[in-house]
This record gives structure tokens, C-alpha cells and sequence, in this order.
């Protein structure tokens, strides 16, 4: 027998009171979490996006001369 189990990362939680408290209203509302809590704020957006609208021609660029390793992609 095999299986896998998968926990969500520590502020997902967070984020998921935060939506279920209408909390989530304004952007850069991640600013308010801490360093350690990002990848769950990130999780959760992810799997909670609204990907009903189409956004043509969206071209999202990251200017990687503004960080030099994970934690710093986080921080900014």
C-alpha cells in the first residue's frame, strides 16, 4: 500500500480565515504576512483564482536583477 499526504504550508490557513471573513479586499493584501507564511498566501491564491475572466495579451514580467535567491523573490 502507498499513498501521499500533503499539508497546506504554514499561512495557507491564514488566508483561508482571511477569505471566509471577507478580509480579502484590496491588493498586496500578502504584505501582511509574515516571511515564513508567503508560500501558503501563494498556495491558496493559487488554487482560489477566478480564471472565469480572460485577460488577453496579459504579459507579466519579473525583473530578476531585484533579488538573488528565494527568500528575497518573497520579501519584495
Amino acid at each position: 500500500m502507498s499513498g501521499y499526504v500533503w499539508h497546506q504550508p504554514k499561512g495557507y490557513y491564514k488566508a483561508w480565515k482571511m477569505k471566509i471573513n471577507n478580509q480579502i479586499n484590496d491588493k498586496n493584501i500578502w504584505k501582511s504576512f509574515q516571511r515564513n507564511e508567503l508560500e501558503g498566501w501563494l498556495v491558496f491564491a493559487l488554487n482560489n483564482m477566478n480564471t472565469e475572466s480572460i485577460k488577453e495579451n496579459l504579459i507579466i514580467e519579473i525583473n530578476g536583477n531585484h533579488f538573488n535567491n528565494l527568500d528575497e523573490f518573497f520579501v519584495r
